[in-house]
């Protein structure tokens, strides 16, 4: 019988409760496992026992076995063009669509962008964890990694550590469409 690794578990975990949008704190208060421990088991770095797994799911208003369960995890994930999740944020504002759904073991976010003249994707200089991937589709972004400055045209991308110092603007005239690809998935 197949059998997940802590590893994946703590990734399920740590997804679901992203998706729930609680804290490790919320998870702590409610369940009696620490925020510590409960952040060492979605990193992988310890398993649940069967009774910490339990209070952390029902903290979360569902069951273990949606952790452990093989056979009712989907494989795919569709979205269709009139379900996209948007969200809108800056000034001048930034569109994301989602255009990847999720799906156990995601570790990528694929997003349709859509910065308004002048908007900035990232406020001042960014830097986290993983990957991003910029196809532009449509206009002329402006992009600093680390020290240096790439103009993406259409057509045009860009591939980077996303630990590196980076920014993202839109320099053109009017609205700039772009495919934007994120490792870790990005959550909103």
């Amino acid at each position: 019988m197949e059998q997940l690794s802590k590893l994946e578990i703590g990734e399920r975990i740590k997804r679901y409760r992203l998706e729930k949008k609680m804290t490790l704190k919320e998870i702590e208060a409610s369940s009696g496992v620490s925020a510590t421990h409960i952040s060492e088991i979605e990193r992988g770095k310890s398993s649940p026992t069967v009774g910490a797994l339990t209070r952390i799911a029902r903290a979360m208003g569902t069951e273990a076995a949606f952790f452990v369960g093989m056979d009712d995890l989907p494989h795919v994930a569709i979205v269709r063009a009139g379900n996209r999740r948007r969200f809108r944020f800056l000034e001048p504002p930034v569109g994301i669509e989602s255009i990847s759904g999720t799906f156990p073991q995601a570790r990528m976010s694929v997003m349709m962008m859509a910065w308004e003249k002048g908007a900035v994707a990232t406020g001042e200089f960014n830097r986290h964890e993983g990957e991003e991937f910029i196809l532009v589709r449509k206009g002329i972004l402006e992009a600093y990694v680390e020290e240096e400055r790439y103009i993406l045209k259409e057509g045009d991308s860009l591939h980077y550590h996303a630990s590196s110092p980076h920014r993202v603007e839109n320099i053109g005239d009017s609205i700039c469409e772009a495919i934007v690809v994120t490792v870790p998935s990005f959550k909103i």
